[in-house]
């Protein structure tokens, strides 16, 4: 199992360069499990640091994907 940080770092970079996250079937739980993390001790850390969870993030990542021209 990957650290805590390495999935931080591996899914903020997936938000950044793959858009295989914008679409609805990609959920969460499915992110975790390609990064290779537990996704309720991910979620879980996710809001102890930033104060949101992992579906949270994704729906604001989502929005502003939408707003690009």
């Amino acid at each position: 199992m990957i650290t805590l940080d390495r999935a931080f770092a591996d899914f903020a970079t997936l938000l950044e360069r793959d858009r295989d996250w914008t679409g609805p079937d990609m959920t969460f739980p499915r992110i975790c499990r390609r990064i290779g993390v537990p996704w309720r001790r991910f979620d879980r850390f996710l809001r102890e640091e930033l104060g949101y969870g992992g579906e949270e993030i994704l729906a604001a990542c989502r929005r502003a994907a939408d707003k690009k021209p």
